[in-house]
């Protein structure tokens, strides 16, 4: 791994009211373009609303209207053989600045990093946008690095993330064998459980923000 990233300081730190969100609600952010969200992914966003009554799904939303409402009807498609009144838990937020991104990263109680995608799913999007890559795609790099600046944990599942692994690669560079045993699935099944353990417990939260 080749770079060097230097830690962002917040100049203005925004709260869970900003983003009208509750300090009662354990919120899970996938802070990833949805155009990374793989189908699949649907599976696990619901998987973790039906299993945490206090579950807040929260995704940012694309830079293109259209991405927000591809993926909003594929969500709720997916629904439709569950409880579509899921769909009152997930919020989807507006673009933000580096100030309200960090700070979205830092309320947040755990981080969903996704599994990879292929340019096909968004169908009629312009896969020559500047911001849409026509390659299969990771889930953290950047992003990643600043969710960890926060101190926040992030889960990840390895085994489908294809290409590249970076979010793993930083775990393996920081050392933390609680790390692992927390936050780093073997499956699809132990990826929820992982990450609503995190959302639910406060205590184990805190025990790996503090790593």
């Amino acid at each position: 791994m080749n770079t060097y990233f230097f830690e962002p300081i917040l100049k203005k730190k925004y709260d869970r009211s900003y983003f009208d969100l509750s300090n009662y609600d354990n919120i899970y952010l996938c802070p990833q373009t949805l155009y990374k969200l793989h189908p699949d992914m649907d599976a696990i966003f619901l998987e973790i609303l039906e299993l945490d009554p206090s579950a807040k799904l929260v995704l940012i939303e694309g830079a293109e209207m259209k991405w927000t409402e591809t993926f909003s009807e594929r969500l709720s498609g997916a629904m439709e053989s569950r409880n579509k009144q899921h769909l009152d838990r997930v919020v989807v937020v507006k673009r933000l600045n580096t100030d309200e991104f960090l700070s979205l990263c830092r309320i947040a109680n755990v981080i969903l990093d996704p599994f990879p995608v292929s340019p096909q799913i968004f169908g009629n999007i312009n896969c020559s946008h500047r911001h849409f890559y026509p390659f299969k795609k990771v889930g953290g790099g950047r992003s990643s690095l600043e969710v960890l600046s926060q101190t926040t944990p992030i889960v990840l599942l390895p085994s489908r993330t294809s290409i590249l692994q970076l979010t793993l690669g930083f775990y393996k560079m920081m050392n933390i064998p609680q790390l692992f045993q927390f936050c780093v699935a073997k499956d699809e099944r132990q990826y929820v459980e992982m990450a609503i353990r995190i959302g639910k417990d406060s205590q184990l939260e805190e025990r790996l923000r503090l790593l």
